[in-house]
């Protein structure tokens, strides 16, 4: 029977969409000839959810709030660098037109045709509760990769799957002029998020992105209990 997904009853909705399940399943680690990659460190069965969107281990970057940082980039090295890392991690939020930035290791997992996971959009639309879950039987040391061409494309951004498509696509000069004027905007990171972020792998520098654009401007905002990075405009 598959162990994918099941609806969760609504006392086990608060648990089910919190902290991050990939740890039980997978760890980081170096792919011969690729790089680093998610690899099994136990067998996972055929059909198993392995990994499932959450408050904590996603966080949604609005349309408004991407565009203050690609504008911004131009001129600041730290949001240069968080600008590539939302850039080569993050997929499409069909749903609320946004993008899903990953907080956990997840961002690790490389791509194949060939895939032996699957990525499934929950119902209705929604993105918390989404699951990967396994094609096939995983032995231990084996990567888990997905077909990045499933996933949603992002009408006004350039995702982790652009480097697979051959057709020309606007520049990023050309996204911005199509988006005038942007308000301003910032970025709520809660505890429960900082914590899956910061517990993740961030050995190369494209993973601290966040953390050091975090530590540079971010603010702890007492009455949300959130830390909150206000992106500034162009000038500021």
């Amino acid at each position: 029977m598959p162990l994918h997904p099941e609806p969760a009853q609504d006392d086990e909705k608060s648990d089910l969409l919190k902290g991050t399940i990939m740890n039980e399943f997978v760890r980081v680690e170096e792919v011969h000839g690729i790089g680093l990659g998610l690899v099994a460190f136990k067998p996972i069965p055929s059909g198993t959810t392995w990994f499932r969107m959450t408050s904590d281990n996603n966080l949604v970057i609005p349309r408004n709030a991407f565009e203050h940082i690609r504008r911004i980039a131009k001129g600041c090295p730290e949001w240069e660098s968080l600008r590539q890392s939302i850039q080569l991690f993050s997929w499409y939020n069909s749903s609320e037109d946004a993008i899903n930035f990953p907080l956990d290791n997840v961002r690790y997992m490389n791509h194949a045709v060939d895939c032996n996971s699957t990525y499934d959009e929950p119902p209705e639309g929604a993105y918390l509760g989404a699951p990967s879950y396994t094609n096939c039987d995983i032995r231990p040391g084996e990567e888990i990769r997905e077909n990045y061409l499933s996933y949603p494309e992002c009408p006004w951004a350039d995702l982790c799957d652009s480097f697979l498509k051959p057709q020309p696509r606007p520049s990023s000069e050309d996204f911005v002029g199509q988006y005038q004027p942007v308000p301003p905007a910032e970025i709520m990171i809660t505890r429960g998020q900082f914590r899956v972020y910061a517990e993740s792998n961030l050995s190369r520098d494209v993973d601290k992105a966040l953390l050091l654009v975090l530590a540079k401007t971010g603010i702890f905002d007492e009455e949300r209990q959130a830390f909150i990075l206000r992106i500034p405009t162009e000038g500021q």
